[in-house]
């Protein structure tokens, strides 16, 4: 099977040649210094996966759980479109978040990809790709229980969990989720209050350690 990390990891190697700083000891005030390598990082990254199915398979292999990768039938899930520079805008307060990529597979879920780094996720962000997406499938009749599922895959360069682990799960814990909030709550943060509550059961996080090469 051809590494696909492994793959990633040079072309991150070769970008910190270009600005070698870390997200571990870099101050505050550079941060706009990390994200442009980040930047420069994505471009490899969209290279790899983002133009090849297979490639997106197999990382996906490694995300997800067996069940969620095999299903019920015991048939490895098909990637059927991969898509960079999908813009996201939520119904709720008009944010617009683009991913690194975005992908669904033959079961209808969605794979989002996003970058993270040592101050973790960026909650609003994930929200409003998350409303979108729900907001298409309700416009074409979509029940609430039949609303898809949507994984958030955060691309890391170091290991969040401190363990070894290169996938780190946040299911079912609210950590990461947007939170209920009364319609008062709802309209003094400019959002629209006649939004449905969001389905939270098909929120998944997940964090991917790209630095570990299996």
């Amino acid at each position: 099977m051809r590494n696909y990390n492994e793959e990633f990891m040079q072309w991150l190697e070769q970008v910190r040649e270009i600005d070698p700083k870390s997200h571990e000891d870099l101050p505050e005030e550079l941060q706009k210094e990390f994200e442009k390598l980040m930047l420069l990082a994505s471009i490899p990254f969209c290279h790899i996966y983002g133009e090849d199915p297979e490639a997106m398979s197999e990382l996906l292999m490694v995300c997800l759980t067996e069940k969620e990768y095999y299903g019920e039938t015991g048939e490895p899930l098909r990637v059927v479109m991969i898509e960079e520079g999908k813009t996201f805008t939520s119904p709720l307060n008009h944010l617009v978040a683009q991913p690194v990529l975005y992908a669904e597979d033959d079961r209808g879920r969605s794979f989002v990809f996003l970058y993270c780094d040592w101050r973790g996720p960026i909650l609003g962000e994930a929200a409003a790709i998350f409303d979108a997406i729900h907001e298409v499938h309700r416009q074409n009749g979509v029940a609430f229980d039949d609303l898809p599922d949507v994984y958030f895959i955060y691309l890391t360069d170091y290991d969040l969990t401190r363990q070894g682990q290169q996938v780190m799960r946040l299911d079912p814990g609210e950590e990461e989720k947007p939170v209920r909030r009364s319609r008062k709550e709802w309209e003094a943060q400019g959002c629209d209050p006649d939004q449905p509550e969001p389905n939270i059961a098909k929120w998944h996080t997940i964090f991917f350690n790209a630095a570990m090469v299996n």
